[in-house]
C-alpha cells in the first residue's frame, strides 16, 4: 500500500517535471487600440526614465497559482514590471533595447522568446503562453455567480481565489473540481463540477441567510425596537430572523430618550438586552432656516426640522449654519416635565459667526426694565430728560468691540492709528460704521446695527444681572477698562485727570488688544474704555428748531478719557462724519423674528 502511494506521488513530481513551456507560434502581434494607460509612473518609465511598452502575456493550460509563480526578465539595460489579470500576465518592459522575453517558473522549464520588430514606448502587444505537458487536456470557462449578494469568496479544490464573486476564469483546466462559496452572514455552499475541453460553464449560486437569536427586554416594556433601522416589534422579544453580524440597534418609547447602541449576533449563542430607559421631553426646535444642524452636548442629532429627545437636566444646543459654520448659536437649556415643547432655537445665550476668515460671538442680553442715566437710586439733577424708566426687549450684544480683523474682512481696508487685527478698530466715522454694519448684515443674513443708546447703557450696566457699578463691570476702573493712567507705557498718577490728547499720546497712551481686562456680569468686555463706542442715537444743540446742530452719541469712554468721564452714565457726541483714534464701535444683533 505505501509503495502505491510513493508511486502516485512520484509520478506527479514527473508530470510535473514534465511541464512544457512555449509560446504559441505566431501568437506575438501589436494590438490596436491597447496602450500603456496605467497613472502610475512606476508603470510609465523605468529607473532611467525610459518609456515602457506592454506586452499581454495570455496563458493556455495554466493556473491561477502557476501563472502567479511566473517569472519574466529582458535583456541587459531593460526593466520589467508586472500585472497580474485573470487569464494574463501583462509585463511592462523598456521599449528601447527590448531584443527578448525570457519567461520562467520554479517547476517548469525556461522559454526565451524573440522579438520579431521593435518595442515601440506605450504600444501594447500580445502573445500566448502555452503549457504543452500531456496531464492537461485543454482547458474551459468557468463562471461562478452568487445571489442575493456578490463579493462571496471562491474556494476551489481547497484553494482560495482572490477573485470574489462574479468570479470568472477563462483558461481553467479541464478535471472535476469542488466548489465552495462563502461570505460574513451567509451560509457556505459547496459544488462539485467537472470542466470539460472548451467548455463554457456558468455556475449560479443562491446563498441562504445566517440567522442567530436573541432575546430584548426594556423597562418599561413598549418600546419600538428598530435594528439597522427596520422594525423589529416592542419589547418584550424574542428574536430569531436577524442575520448574523454587526448591527445598530435603536430602543424607542415616547417620553424615554432613545436607546442607541451596537452588537455582534453570532449563530451558535443567544443575545440577551435588558435596558433601562431614560425619561425624556420630545422637543419640537424652531429655527429660522431649514436645514441648521443641531448638536446636543457636542454630539450631532440631525438638520432641521427635526424632533429633540432630551432627558431631564442641563444640555447645551448648538444650531449650526453654512459649511464652513459661518453661523453658530449656542443655548443652555434646563429640560424639565414642565419645558415647552416648542423651544425657539432663534434666540441663543451666544451667536457665533465666521465672516471671511473672520471669527466674532455675540451674547445674548435678555430684555428688561432700568432707570436710565442713574444707578443706586441715586440720580443726578436732570436737566436733559435723561433720567427715566426704560424697558427693552432682547437682542444681542458684541462680546468685544469691533476687532481690526472683522473690519478688514468686511470692508477691505484696516483705518485704524494703532494696528494689530485683535484690536479695536479706530478712526472710523458714524457714518462708515453704518455702512459697516449694512454690508455686515448682507453677509450674514442676519440684521446688524449700532445699538441706541438706551440698549447701550443697558448692556453696560450688566442687563438683569447688573451690581449698579460705576463702569462697566467694576467700581475699581484698572479691573475693566483701559484709560489715561494704564494704558500708556507707564502707570500715570498724575492729580490733574484733564489732560491735552497730545500729552497723552507722548506718555504711550493707545489702545489695546481687545478682551484683557475683566468682563461686566453679561461677559462684554471693555464696554468701559480702550475706544468710546459709536451708537445710533444723535443730539441736538441750539437754541430752536430752526437753529441747532446735530451730533452723533458715542459712549464709555477711551484710553485717553479719565476714570470720571467713563461712567456707564457719561455720554459725549461727535458729527457723524468726523473720524478719531480713540473711536470704534460695537454691534447690536436684532434676534430674528418669526
Amino acid at each position: 500500500m505505501k509503495k502505491s502511494i510513493l508511486f502516485i506521488i512520484s509520478l506527479l513530481f514527473t508530470t510535473v517535471a514534465m511541464a512544457q513551456l512555449e509560446v504559441k507560434e505566431g501568437s506575438f502581434r501589436e494590438v490596436a487600440g491597447f496602450v500603456n494607460i496605467n497613472s502610475d509612473p512606476y508603470y510609465q518609465y523605468d529607473d532611467n526614465n525610459q518609456m515602457f511598452a506592454v506586452v499581454k502575456v495570455r496563458t493556455e493550460n495554466i493556473t491561477d497559482k502557476q501563472r502567479r509563480d511566473l517569472s519574466f526578465e529582458g535583456n541587459h539595460g531593460t526593466s520589467v514590471m508586472l500585472e497580474y489579470k485573470v487569464g494574463e500576465v501583462w509585463v511592462y518592459q523598456t521599449a528601447i533595447y527590448s531584443d527578448y522575453l525570457k519567461i520562467s517558473h520554479p517547476e517548469f522549464n525556461t522559454v526565451t522568446f524573440n522579438y520579431t520588430e521593435e518595442l515601440q514606448p506605450k504600444k501594447g502587444y500580445e502573445i500566448t503562453l502555452v503549457n504543452k505537458t500531456n496531464a492537461f487536456a485543454g482547458s474551459g470557462m468557468l463562471t461562478v455567480t452568487t445571489t442575493p449578494e456578490a463579493d462571496a469568496t471562491v474556494i476551489l479544490n481547497g484553494q482560495t481565489m482572490e477573485q470574489l464573486t462574479p468570479y470568472h476564469n477563462d483558461m481553467i483546466p479541464v478535471g472535476k473540481y469542488e466548489i465552495a462559496v462563502s461570505k460574513a452572514g451567509f451560509q457556505t455552499v459547496v459544488r462539485n463540477i467537472e470542466i470539460e475541453p472548451d467548455q463554457k460553464l456558468e455556475v449560479a449560486i443562491e446563498m441562504n441567510y445566517l440567522y442567530g437569536k436573541m432575546n430584548i427586554t426594556s423597562e418599561p416594556e413598549g418600546a419600538d425596537i428598530l435594528i439597522d433601522g427596520k422594525n423589529f416589534g416592542v419589547t418584550p422579544a424574542t428574536l430569531d430572523n436577524v442575520v448574523v453580524g454587526f448591527h445598530e440597534l435603536i430602543l424607542d418609547k415616547k417620553g424615554y430618550a432613545l436607546l442607541k447602541t451596537s452588537f455582534i449576533l453570532d449563530e451558535n449563542t443567544v443575545l440577551s438586552y435588558n435596558e433601562k430607559l431614560t425619561p425624556a421631553l420630545s422637543i419640537i426646535p424652531m429655527s429660522c432656516k431649514a436645514g441648521d444642524k443641531i448638536y446636543i452636548d457636542d454630539e450631532y442629532v440631525g438638520d432641521i426640522p427635526l424632533i429633540l429627545r432630551l432627558t431631564y437636566g442641563e444640555h447645551i444646543i448648538k444650531s449650526v449654519r453654512g459649511e464652513n459654520e459661518k453661523q453658530i448659536g449656542i443655548k443652555k437649556v434646563d429640560i424639565t416635565p414642565e419645558t415647552n415643547p416648542f423651544m425657539r432655537l432663534t434666540h441663543f445665550d451666544k451667536m457665533i459667526f465666521n465672516v471671511n476668515g473672520a471669527s466674532f460671538e455675540m451674547l445674548a442680553v435678555e430684555g428688561g426694565t432700568y432707570t436710565r442715566a442713574c444707578l443706586s437710586g441715586d440720580c443726578p439733577k436732570d436737566k436733559d430728560g435723561m433720567v427715566k424708566e426704560v424697558t427693552l426687549g432682547d437682542y444681542y450684544m458684541g462680546e468685544f468691540e469691533v476687532t481690526q480683523e472683522l473690519w478688514e474682512a468686511v470692508m477691505g481696508f484696516n483705518p485704524s492709528t494703532w494696528v494689530g487685527k485683535n484690536m479695536p478698530v479706530d478712526s472710523v466715522s458714524w457714518n462708515a460704521c453704518s455702512d459697516f454694519c449694512s454690508r455686515l448684515s448682507a453677509i450674514t443674513g442676519q440684521k446688524f446695527r449700532l445699538p441706541t443708546e438706551d440698549e447701550w447703557e443697558f448692556a453696560a450696566r450688566g442687563g438683569n444681572y447688573s451690581h449698579g457699578y460705576k463702569h462697566s463691570g467694576s467700581d475699581n476702573p484698572d479691573e475693566v477698562m483701559w484709560y489715561f493712567r494704564n494704558s500708556g507705557d507707564s502707570y500715570l498718577t498724575w492729580k490733574n485727570e484733564t489732560q491735552l490728547i497730545k500729552k497723552l499720546k507722548k506718555a504711550g497712551c493707545k489702545t489695546h488688544v481687545v478682551g484683557q481686562k475683566s468682563p461686566n456680569e453679561l461677559g462684554l468686555y471693555d464696554m468701559s474704555g480702550n475706544v468710546s463706542e459709536w451708537c445710533l442715537d444723535n443730539v441736538k444743540y441750539g437754541q430752536s428748531k430752526n437753529n441747532y446742530r446735530s451730533e452723533q452719541v458715542n459712549r464709555g469712554g477711551n484710553c485717553f478719557s479719565s476714570a470720571a468721564s467713563s461712567t456707564i452714565l457719561r455720554r459725549q457726541s461727535r458729527f457723524i462724519w468726523k473720524k478719531f483714534p480713540y473711536v470704534g464701535l460695537r454691534l447690536l444683533l436684532e434676534p430674528a423674528k418669526f
